[in-house]
């Protein structure tokens, strides 16, 4: 089963924040709500093809990739980006790519660190 084999190699439980899409009400911007919930994955390095696949926008040193068998979220209009929470620095979901085998699925999503104050 995927399921158990991410679930031994995985490096850590990690929190992800998911945003719904700001609405206009009244002619203003009203910001998404959050909420966070725990997924169990292994974060990894990019390995050098993979960065080069990458959009030409999104490509950055400071990118991981993380295998959950949870669906984690790009932006689009229908709500924010994914942020994951690892070792304390918020990455956000810039990729993800669906696998499937042996009647089972994870994902593969590419983050990237997101610039601190």
């Amino acid at each position: 089963m995927l399921q158990g084999v991410i679930g031994a190699f995985a490096t850590g439980t990690y929190s992800v924040t998911r945003t719904t899409a700001a609405t206009l009400v009244a002619g203003r911007i009203v910001a998404g709500m959050a909420s966070s919930f725990s997924i169990s994955a292994s974060v990894q390095p990019v390995e050098g093809r993979d960065l080069l696949a990458m959009p030409e926008g999104l490509r950055s040193e400071e990118t991981r990739v993380v295998y959950t068998t949870t669906e984690l979220r790009t932006l689009t209009e229908g709500h924010g980006a994914d942020v994951v929470t690892i070792d304390g620095d918020l990455w956000t979901v810039d990729k993800v790519e669906r696998w499937q085998a042996f009647g089972e699925q994870h994902y593969r999503a590419f983050v990237a660190r997101q610039a601190t104050s």
